[in-house]
């Protein structure tokens, strides 16, 4: 009998959840293949990679698509047989007709014909059973598999991302029937020092129902526990008094591969902090739950923490709530881009009368009322970073007395080669190994060291930009604007500060209320200014345009003289 054979083909599909760059990166580093042929593969059109390979060749290139996130077609070659020889009807038994049939025979053929259906429902029912008591293993089988191969993922991730330190997971894996258990002892190695080891524990519940963590269907549920020396028990049952688990780790292996992560931190309350009486911490409940695609290239984030308020014989300071929502990617440059979002509700500090001072220099009271971030950024298709934020302030006030309302300032950061700044964040990661091996880890690094790729960053036009500033004082509203660049060419004018200072170009505005700076130092050059026209003054605002061209500043149209 000869052996089956199989052709790969492709046609661009990837998994669910994966970037299409990051796949695309990691076939051509796989098959060492150029930027026309992934074109090619990536063109929509089934592409067939290899033919007559056995099925252990096959499943060879089948793990490799797999690991880079892509989905591969594996299709059995026809083998070339002769046709089947004739039956012989002489040797075939004739069945009676039903004109012919006798009623006893009829009777005797539907008995036969009951016999048979209630044994093939029979065998239904043992198959059926067979494979619902059998899914938990195969579902087991299968989380196995996923949590192996995502240890070796997140060996490869964790030190792409470090370069100061190596990791390495040992995984004693007991797989049963409906659950499994997992040692999972994760060993930090840097460079001249004792190395960090960390055993976690783990108990995985088989899919695909589950009793258990943050969903219902998937293929496993884990909780994971670390184990505690008696003087770190001890410390804990100090901290949080009759909770014997206040630190709760689940997580979900998703049928895609997706993994789910949710930690929570039980609140607690701390007295006699450093042995002083008056000292008070209550600390509220945390929670974070964390989303990784299969191959470590997407994460989405969230957290929820109900604030904390700490008490001391001179302050107390209280935090709101904060919320935050994350959703990031790894681009082919090896950057986490994406969007952020987090509010905190409000924050204050009150000083004591005694730390305060009759000087007046430590505000007694402050508070800050609905604090706001959103950021987003992304790479486009010349390979340039842009990203922008947003943050917003209800209101500050100080001394009971709000001071500014309604604050919002946006700005941008665009055109910036990500390359580039992948390898400038390499390069710091190396200078930081190295440090650390010389036994100097605060070693101040030369900027020399990343010349090339600073020089790079400046050549494609950076640009900066805060395209709104506002907010409402008491003596009105303060405005302003501004746009910034800088394009350098080459490494003569970078290491110029003149040269460089000419290639910067600027442009602004600003509106403030008079009396806002009535106590600066700006107010004994306010007046000369605007005698000079460089500001104007309109019903209490004072206002102005700036530009900054070739080392030359202008304000309101006037060239401002040295």
């Amino acid at each position: 009998m000869n052996e089956s054979l199989y052709e790969v083909a492709f046609s661009g599909q990837i998994q669910e959840g994966a970037e299409l760059d990051a796949v695309k990166a990691r076939i051509a580093k796989i098959f060492k293949a150029n930027e026309a042929t992934i074109a090619k593969l990536f063109s929509g059109k089934r592409i067939v990679i290899k033919k007559n390979l056995s099925a252990e060749a096959a499943d060879k290139y089948s793990i490799a698509f797999t690991n880079a996130g892509a989905i591969c077609d594996l299709a059995l070659i026809p083998a070339d047989t002769a046709p089947p020889a004739p039956a012989d009807d002489r040797a075939a038994p004739k069945a009676p007709s039903s004109a012919s049939a006798a009623p006893a025979d009829r009777n005797a053929s539907s008995n036969q014909g009951f016999r048979k259906t209630a044994a093939i429902s029979g065998i239904g029912v043992v198959v059926v059973a067979a494979l619902v008591a059998a899914t938990p293993y195969v579902t087991g089988m299968l989380a196995e598999q996923k949590y192996q191969d995502g240890m070796l993922i997140f060996q490869d991730f964790a030190m792409q991302q470090s370069g100061a330190f190596t990791v390495k997971s040992d995984v004693d894996y007991q797989r049963g029937w409906l659950s499994s258990t997992v040692v999972n002892t994760i060993t930090l190695e840097v460079p001249e020092r004792d190395p960090v080891i960390l055993e976690l524990n783990s108990n995985i519940s088989h899919g695909p129902l589950l009793l258990s963590g943050p969903n219902t269907f998937g293929l496993a549920a884990i909780e994971t526990k670390m184990p505690l020396s008696a003087a770190q028990k001890a410390d804990m049952a100090r901290i949080w008094k009759g909770n014997e688990n206040p630190i709760q780790v689940q997580s979900h292996i998703d049928f895609d591969g997706k993994t789910l992560t949710e930690v929570t931190i039980a609140g607690f309350t701390l007295d006699n902090i450093d042995n002083d009486p008056a000292s008070k911490l209550n600390f509220k409940p945390m929670s974070t739950t964390v989303t990784l695609s299969e191959h470590f290239t997407r994460a989405d984030a969230d957290m929820a923490w109900n604030g904390m308020q700490l008490d001391t014989v001179d302050a107390k300071v209280v935090v709101g709530k904060l919320t935050g929502h994350s959703e990031k990617h790894l681009s082919t440059e090896g950057l986490w881009l994406g969007d952020d979002d987090f509010n905190l509700s409000n924050v204050s500090v009150n000083v004591s009368g005694s730390l305060a001072g009759s000087s007046g220099q430590t505000l007694s009271s402050s508070r800050i009322e609905e604090l706001g971030i959103i950021a987003h950024s992304e790479v486009d298709s010349s390979g340039l970073v842009n990203g922008h934020a947003t943050i917003t302030v209800k209101d500050v006030v100080v001394e009971n007395k709000s001071v500014a309302s309604d604050f919002k300032l946006t700005f941008a950061m665009e055109r910036l080669q990500a390359k580039a700044l992948q390898a400038i964040t390499q390069k710091m990661s190396e200078h930081q190994q190295r440090a650390i091996q010389s036994g100097n880890p605060g070693q101040t690094p030369d900027l020399a060291l990343v010349q090339n790729e600073v020089a790079a960053i400046l050549a494609a036009g950076p640009v900066f930009k805060i395209t709104t500033l506002q907010a409402t004082t008491e003596h009105g509203k303060v405005e302003a604007d501004l746009e910034a660049t800088i394009k350098v060419d080459d490494l003569v004018t970078l290491q110029n500060p003149l040269f460089l200072m000419m290639a910067m170009q600027a442009a602004g505005n600003v509106n403030v209320p008079a009396r806002l700076i009535e106590n600066t130092p700006l107010a004994a050059f306010a007046p000369g200014f605007i005698d000079q026209g460089y500001i104007k003054s309109e019903q209490g605002q004072l206002k102005t345009s700036i530009k900054f061209r070739q080392g030359q500043l202008t304000l309101n149209g006037k060239t401002l003289q040295q």
